[in-house]
């Protein structure tokens, strides 16, 4: 698990930008800044959601997918901003 106000920075697989993002207490997944794919922020943050929303795997990746309002997620910067 990542610390609040934390900087994760990631690099995009579909468009390889290079994202920061800042940690939030919600977050479940990122919004690539340059192609707006998303991802989720680990495999901790998807397994949680997946058990506290008891969903298969499979319809959470199609959530993440369709950017569903169900997932919070974070927009990735390119640059760090603070």
């Amino acid at each position: 698990m990542h610390n609040l106000k934390e900087f994760v920075e990631e690099n995009c697989l579909i468009c390889g930008s290079h994202n920061y993002i800042r940690i939030r207490e919600d977050m479940d997944a990122w919004t690539c800044w340059n192609c707006n794919s998303n991802w989720w922020i680990d495999d901790e943050a998807k397994t949680i959601f997946m058990i506290l929303n008891e969903f298969e795997e499979d319809l959470v990746d199609k959530l993440l997918i369709q950017s569903s309002s169900l997932i919070n997620f974070a927009n990735g910067q390119a640059e760090r901003d603070g």
